[in-house]
């Protein structure tokens, strides 16, 4: 996964080198991402385990965690309607 700010400061995501309408991100103070599971070969209830990296001209300024990674799970399809209620 790469996310880079173009030219013109807009965000452009890329998996595997290809962009795509299902990957998104937005960033303030917090920086987003939308990736859809299937993008990534995981399936509900898979781990999930990651890294970022912050470059500035190729250099690596900060990566988290500084050491190991980040383990989440994937999770299931129907997890919004289970935990959301109107």
């Amino acid at each position: 996964l790469s996310i880079r700010r173009d030219p013109a400061g807009a965000m452009q995501v890329t998996l595997n080198g290809e962009q795509a309408e299902t990957l998104a991100c937005a960033y303030q103070r917090i920086l987003e991402v939308r990736l859809p599971a299937a993008r990534l070969g995981v399936r509900p209830g898979a781990p999930l385990l990651l890294t970022i990296s912050l470059h500035h001209d190729a250099q690596l300024v900060e990566r988290y965690p500084a050491q190991g990674v980040c383990r989440l799970s994937v999770p299931a399809v129907d997890a919004d309607a289970r935990i959301w209620s109107v």
